[in-house]
């Protein structure tokens, strides 16, 4: 494609545009280096983390497999992916696969500056490989096109590029095929891009200035979105419509009525930062359509108390701490007995363990501000999330408060 009639100024506000956005969150736009090819040499400034600098070369790796992360200090999704990587290099030790984590940054920034940043975050996050600083310039992470933070890419035995990719991407499979002498299995075809955020499809260019439909669906799973203009919501609970329309944590719905088990699609357009006359609407129809009665008021109910007492952390053991300021973003996931933050608002800690228990959480623990969040516990087991959440200080009884709450009954039929 060709750029024509473009003056020296627009090109710069261009460009100002893409590095100064959250670099994990765009669309990559740039082709990587063709899989099959030689990979790109590897230019670096300094060693974090490693051997010798002048050790660490692809052709002196030539025979093993090298896998490169590159990542940046500001990047929570980039620390959020640490664990993952660090199981696969303990899984893989005794194996001819080295991992080098590059850590890099907008073409602007002083490389020398990031080993200390680096130094900080990995403090706090551990990173098990060879952690190296790109060149001055990011000479590899343009060498490599790279257009998203965290990036993988996998190099054969070969030294050729096998694929580019994401570290949840990377699973032992895939490093199983490139020791048998295989293609990982991770190469996407030509032309397609790494996936990202999921694409809502747009099923009409027309959007209207204001619209609210809930209707009934019968599939389980689809797609979400909002914006300060729409909110789109496929396969919602009952709970969810409420939960939403009320603005209401659903641990304070009480259902004197058990509702069906349908599921909902939730769809409103409306002017810009007008979401709550969307809601009003919904909370007109809702009671009307579903033939129930909801009704403010307070109960006294069963909750935890949590509170704060700062405990030495334990190696292996769930921990909190407070985040490196210098992450931009942030990620908090949850999977077979783990959940982990990075860079999470506090309150948004206390909500998701209140996901954990079912139970609602009092916080008075004072704390404010962005945490890290290691949790171990005993999947549906609510005594072992308690006990986790004691290692990390936070610790919680259970008291009677009364709460405001919404009562949902059906409509007595005349």
């Amino acid at each position: 494609m060709q750029l024509k009639n473009i003056s020296p100024g627009r090109i710069i506000s261009l460009l100002f545009l893409f590095f100064s956005s959250p670099v994990w969150a765009q669309q990559a736009t740039i082709q990587a280096p063709a899989v099959g090819e030689k990979a790109p040499g590897l230019q670096l400034s300094e060693v974090v983390q490693g051997p010798a600098l002048n050790t660490i070369s692809l052709e002196k790796l030539k025979g093993k497999i090298v896998v490169l992360e590159f990542w940046t200090t500001w990047c929570g999704p980039c620390v959020a992916a640490f664990p993952h990587i660090n199981e696969l290099v303990e899984k893989y030790k005794d194996k001819p696969v080295v991992f080098i984590a590059v850590t890099t940054d907008d073409n602007k920034v002083l490389m020398s500056s990031l080993k200390e940043k680096a130094t900080r975050v990995l403090h706090n996050r551990p990173l098990n490989t060879w952690v190296v600083v790109d060149a001055e310039g990011a000479l590899t992470r343009n060498r490599y096109k790279i257009a998203a933070y965290p990036t993988t890419v996998l190099i054969n035995q070969e030294g050729n590029l096998d694929a580019v990719t994401r570290p949840f991407s990377l699973k032992e499979a895939a490093l199983n095929n490139l020791l048998a002498g295989k293609p990982s299995g991770l190469a996407k075809p030509p032309g397609s891009a790494m996936p990202s955020s999921p694409a809502v499809v747009e099923k009409d260019k027309t959007v209207p200035v204001f619209s609210v439909s809930l209707k009934k669906q019968s599939k389980r799973g689809g797609l979400s979105t909002s914006s300060n203009r729409n909110y789109f919501v496929e396969s919602a609970s009952a709970t969810d419509v409420l939960k939403w329309a009320f603005n209401i944590n659903p641990l304070r719905i009480v259902f004197k009525d058990s509702l069906p088990d349908d599921r909902w699609t939730i769809e409103a357009n409306y002017p810009p930062g007008q979401e709550s006359l969307a809601k009003e609407y919904f909370r007109k129809m809702i009671p009307l359509g579903w033939g129930i009665t909801i009704t403010a008021g307070k109960q006294e109910i069963e909750v935890y108390v949590m509170k704060y007492n700062k405990v030495p952390q334990k190696k292996n053991k769930s921990c909190l701490t407070p985040a490196d300021t210098l992450l931009r973003g942030g990620h908090l996931s949850t999977s077979d007995g783990t959940a982990l933050a990075t860079h999470w608002e506090f309150s948004g800690i206390v909500a998701h363990c209140q996901g954990l228990l079912n139970r609602l959480i009092i916080d008075e623990t004072n704390l404010q501000g962005y945490y890290d969040l290691s949790l171990f516990y005993q999947e549906g087991d609510a005594v072992s999330v308690v006990e986790a959440l004691k290692d990390c200080g936070l610790m919680l009884t259970k008291e009677k408060r009364m709460m405001d709450v919404l009562w949902v009954s059906r409509t007595p039929v005349h």
